[in-house]
């Protein structure tokens, strides 16, 4: 083989190569990416009011695991909220003991019932909804509690 043609033949054999390893890494880079998961876990706690899983009240509900999350992503769920009172309360949320601490800079929580007025022995369906800063890092897991308050009217 001429030096000329062994050149070639070398030169194509490290572009191929180079080319080879530039594609490897921007696979790898985008799995690295698009893997990072958050594992999230709701206490439920009620006051004035029970939480149920299903519309049948039978099934008490006192966490959610809500799974592995990804940045960005928004997951719903839906639960049964009681009056197990004898007179109309208005419901209303917050959420406390966040671990870590700093989770409550990036998580969100929210549903569709605030200020709902709910009879006396009256279930409605509540969609929960946990959304993830698009720009969290750092937590891998975290836990917070879901308080669901009954207030009378």
């Amino acid at each position: 083989m001429s030096p000329a043609k062994a050149y070639h033949k070398n030169l194509h054999i490290v572009l191929v190569s180079i080319l080879l390893t530039a594609f490897s890494s921007l696979i790898v880079y985008g799995l690295v990416q698009n893997s990072y998961r958050i594992n999230s876990t709701g206490h439920i706690k009620t006051v004035g009011v029970a939480v149920y899983s299903d519309e049948d009240c039978t099934v008490t509900l006192t966490e959610i695991d809500w799974g592995y999350l990804e940045p960005g992503e928004n997951k719903s769920v839906i639960v049964y909220i009681k009056n197990e009172g004898t007179i109309a309360v208005k419901l209303s949320h917050l959420t406390e003991n966040w671990n870590p601490e700093s989770a409550e800079n990036y998580i969100f929580f929210s549903w569709d019932r605030e200020n709902q007025i709910l009879e006396a022995d009256q279930t409605i369906p509540a969609t929960l909804t946990l959304s993830i800063d698009e720009n969290i890092s750092g937590i891998d897991s975290f836990l917070f509690d879901i308080v669901i308050i009954g207030t009378e009217t």
